[in-house]
């Protein structure tokens, strides 16, 4: 995995995390904006080099993974 998408994985967890607990903080809105950063860097894992032989989540496991945290997201919108 190159480094720039160890770094992007390592703030993506990070980002659902302040996510999940702002969610459970009331903080909704805010919660909101983290999962949509999630996502979009979940998009950018998917355009980068996902193949790449070092790389350990391929491409149906963010899939799963958006799918995941669209599903948390709309929740958190309801």
């Amino acid at each position: 995995m190159s480094n720039s998408n160890h770094e992007l994985m390592n703030e993506m967890e990070g980002h659902l995390k302040e996510a999940r607990r702002s969610s459970i903080l009331g903080n909704y809105d805010g919660s909101m904006v983290f999962y949509e950063g999630v996502l979009l860097e979940i998009q950018q894992l998917l355009q980068n080099n996902y193949e790449e032989s070092k790389f350990k989540i391929n491409k149906q496991s963010l899939i799963k993974y958006r799918k995941m945290i669209e599903a948390e997201l709309d929740q958190v919108k309801e």
